[in-house]
């Protein structure tokens, strides 16, 4: 049974307050504030300093002390482990995963835990790096901190939900927990053959999993991955919010975002360069192995849904997949329907999510540089291979008109 998630004694605002546009809340996500349009969310002048942990940018959510707990999660069997790039189909696999888990039975038809948002990962993901330990260091960091702070953290509840880290240890099982957090050095442990009780591996520093530990424990739990094309990944982050200021080629306002996603060492966008964010996935899922690593790619779900959602329900172990409970769980999951269903959150998140549709931006000699950057970085990573079909003009008028006509 599902544990009821307590109110904390931050009250949320209330109904005659208006709700804080998520556009405050992720606002880090993507660009710096000096790179978004006039009404979309900027940092403030006096916010703190960059977070940067083992390399890679931060959103303003991220809490060491929640990511530590992540780290040393007490992994189970079933366990998911979702981590996905940015832009690259988060939303869409967490209600992909939870409608085949919670909602439809195999007649196709709604059970009782349909859109039942009292637990985590419901209706959007809820981010563990985001969170607050649990209720009672909750309860003081919200009576001692800023005026600032609080805020924040009500607008993070408003759009994410009211849940603590705790929550999450107490899901149902399967327990999922998604994330853009990727890499050994910030994910879950115990997911890695080799790993050790007590090991107190800096998150910033180099993991040791495996290194000084016994050959009996093994890897626990499963992975799925997500990645995207990194040129269409690259068009939806730029619109996300809005289109910058400083547009895809830069001006007096910053350097635009092509100069951005290209810059691989000092990218600024909150979980650093997508580049290196699918090489540090790569070497995960290398890691895990075949038998507790999944990869979905974008572009597979969007051109050949059925094939895929049978891939996910065989990898999880599931009852064999009907007929009704596939149609439900594709009717569902459609773009559409997810706005519809779930209101403005999904209607800003979702854009056109359609392969190919780089093409329409930039010039030739701006996405040739882009290829060298990736042959680069990418060269001889198995999970980067096949976005390669995604990212040639070759065959993708095909892919275009199909889908237009879906």
């Amino acid at each position: 049974t599902r544990q009821a998630i307590h109110s904390t004694n931050a009250s949320l605002p209330s109904a005659n307050e208006p709700i804080p546009d998520l556009n405050q809340i992720v606002g880090s996500l993507e660009e710096p504030a000096t790179g978004r349009p006039e009404g979309a969310a900027a940092r403030p002048s006096n916010s703190a300093p960059r977070i940067i942990r083992d390399g890679m940018t931060m959103p303003m959510w991220f809490r060491d002390d929640t990511v530590q707990l992540y780290r040393d999660l007490d992994l189970r069997d079933d366990d998911i482990i979702l981590s996905s790039g940015v832009k690259m189909g988060t939303t869409w696999v967490t209600k992909i995963l939870n409608s085949l888990l919670y909602d439809f039975d195999d007649d196709g038809k709604t059970t009782s835990a349909y859109m039942d948002d009292s637990f985590p990962n419901r209706l959007g993901q809820t981010y563990p790096d985001a969170l607050f330990p649990s209720r009672e260091v909750e309860k003081h960091e919200m009576a001692t901190k800023d005026e600032e702070f609080v805020k924040r953290m009500k607008m993070l509840k408003t759009n994410f939900g009211d849940f603590v880290f705790d929550d999450l240890l107490n899901q149902p099982s399967p327990r999922l927990f998604s994330s853009h957090l990727s890499g050994k050095n910030l994910l879950p442990k115990k997911l890695f053959d080799g790993w050790k009780d007590g090991d107190d591996c800096a998150i910033n520093g180099d993991v040791s999993n495996g290194d000084k530990a016994g050959p009996m424990n093994k890897g626990i739990g499963r992975l799925i991955v997500v990645v995207r094309n990194l040129k269409d990944t690259l068009v939806s982050l730029h619109h996300f919010r809005g289109v910058p200021k400083d547009g895809w080629l830069g001006n007096e306002h910053g350097p635009g975002s092509y100069a951005r996603a290209i810059d691989i060492e000092n990218c600024p966008n909150a979980f650093g360069s997508s580049f290196l964010w699918v090489k540090r996935s790569g070497e995960v899922v290398d890691a895990v192995g075949p038998e507790r690593a999944l990869v979905l790619q974008y572009e597979d779900l969007k051109l050949d849904f059925d094939t895929q959602l049978q891939r996910i329900n065989d990898f999880l172990g599931l009852s064999k997949l009907t007929d009704a409970k596939a149609k439900a769980v594709a009717a569902e999951c459609a773009a559409k329907s997810m706005k519809e269903k779930t209101g403005g959150r999904f209607k800003m998140i979702i854009r056109k999510g359609m392969v190919g549709d780089w093409q329409n931006y930039l010039d030739d000699e701006r996405w040739e540089e882009f290829d060298r950057v990736f042959d680069k970085v990418l060269g001889g990573v198995d999970i980067a291979e096949k976005l390669r079909q995604y990212q040639c003009k070759e065959g993708l008028d095909e892919i275009t008109a199909a889908q237009e006509k879906s």
